[in-house]
């Protein structure tokens, strides 16, 4: 009797665990206008929280400032600016050719 109810209750946990991954690989959709990231899956953050709109834009580096971070570039015809790490972006130059992978959460 233990042993049927132990192997009852392995196999719902079981089966709970496996639900629960699937749930979890569910692919994103494709931005407009720009790649999606391949094979790569919402990431969570924060426990409840997903990453939305994930892909990837092509952009060419015109101004670098490694001081604030800084980084004005021109992707898909828009100007735009983005922050990196200082540490992280202090080898970039006007001219460097660079891909954006960009997501967003909400509150």
């Amino acid at each position: 009797m233990i042993r049927t109810m132990t192997l009852a209750a392995s196999l719902v946990a079981l089966a709970l665990a496996a639900a629960t991954a699937c749930a979890q690989t569910t692919p994103m959709p494709a931005a407009a206008g720009s790649a999606p990231m391949g094979s790569m899956r919402m990431q969570r953050l924060h426990g409840t929280q997903y990453v939305k709109g994930m892909h990837r834009m092509p952009a060419t580096v015109t101004s670098a400032d490694p001081a604030t971070g800084l980084v004005k570039v021109d992707s898909l015809g828009m100007a735009l600016v983005v922050h990196f790490p200082p540490s992280s972006m202090k080898d970039l130059k006007p001219g460097d050719k660079i891909t954006l992978h960009l997501g967003y959460t909400q509150p």
